[in-house]
């Protein structure tokens, strides 16, 4: 529903008429009569409840809130029923995020993301196109999952969303998998020296630590790059896979980090050397650093002692 102007409110509705009223978009529908147009910025009715425990109760809201006229009311709920079914699956922020990367090259004259009352479907406005590109007929699609069709539009749920997605991926891998590519690599110098991030309480540019890029990346970036890939064709890395190469990677920077001390040490920079030695052993994550440690009682034995000088008084 689209908000009215004060002249399309006063065409809209007269004094008398019944409409179906919704206190929200999927509330049940109650039957209201129109007792005054109100004329504002903002298109307000006053109506009067004809049913149940409200009748005869008078209220002022919004022009939005009446839907069709009371003859329409079946058509209605069952339209609105619909939207209800369509919009009951929905998609969390990775998945959201790769669905738009998705149909970023998806012209919307072909299928868009549709933002009415179902957030996370799909309206195909041209049916055979999209199925060329997907390479697999969208009724396939319609067929497994919650699908509507008003005025002709085919809609499907969040989850035909995603089989959308997964199709384009996969029919056109390579664009997809040259930006994954892309902002890997842009994040890798993050992780190591620091980025740029933008502080919108100050309104000003923040320098970011490689610790907080990196950690944005493992919770935000990675996972998004491990579902396009899976989407393109690509194979997902196992835990174990996962592991095996971090302990392999580790063991390969230890050794050239112990080259660059070697060479800090023939090129008199012992000193250097030396703090940098002794930092790289003393900050090693070891397996019960990362552990999450649980909290419990202690026993008195387990309390650290601590011993504090005291001055003795002579003569006391």
């Amino acid at each position: 529903m689209t908000q009215n102007t004060e002249a399309e409110v006063t065409h809209r509705f007269a004094v008398g008429e019944e409409w179906v009223f919704r206190a929200q978009d999927f509330a049940q529908s109650e039957r209201v009569r129109v007792i005054e147009i109100i004329e504002s910025k903002v298109a307000k009715v006053t109506i009067e409840f004809l049913d149940g425990k409200k009748a005869g109760k008078r209220s002022t809201v919004s022009s939005r809130r009446l839907g069709v006229p009371w003859l329409n009311v079946a058509a209605y709920d069952e339209a609105m029923a619909n939207w209800d079914r369509i919009r009951a699956y929905e998609l969390d922020n990775v998945e959201e995020y790769c669905v738009d990367r998705a149909f970023a090259d998806l012209p919307e004259s072909i299928a868009e993301r549709y933002w009415g009352y179902a957030r996370f479907a799909t309206a195909v406005h041209d049916p055979t196109a999209l199925s060329i590109l997907m390479g697999v007929p969208i009724e396939r699609i319609a067929e497994q999952v919650d699908s509507y069709a008003p005025d002709g539009l085919l809609v499907v749920s969040g989850e035909g969303t995603l089989m959308i997605a997964e199709q384009l991926c996969r029919s056109n891998p390579t664009p997809i998998l040259a930006a994954v590519m892309k902002e890997e690599a842009e994040q890798r110098e993050k992780a190591k020296h620091g980025g740029t991030q933008r502080n919108y309480a100050e309104g000003r540019d923040e320098k970011s630590s490689p610790e907080w890029e990196y950690h944005w990346y493992l919770h935000y970036i990675r996972p998004r790059h491990e579902l396009l890939r899976q989407w393109c064709g690509h194979r997902a890395v196992t835990l174990h896979e996962r592991l095996e190469a971090a302990e392999s990677e580790t063991n390969r920077l230890d050794i050239l980090v112990a080259r660059l001390i070697d060479t800090l040490k023939e090129n008199g920079q012992g000193h250097y050397a030396k703090t940098f030695e002794e930092e790289h052993e003393r900050d090693r994550i070891w397996a019960w650093k990362a552990r999450p440690v649980v909290e419990r009682p202690i026993h008195p034995s387990e309390m650290p002692v601590v011993e504090r000088p005291r001055r003795r008084r002579w003569g006391s």
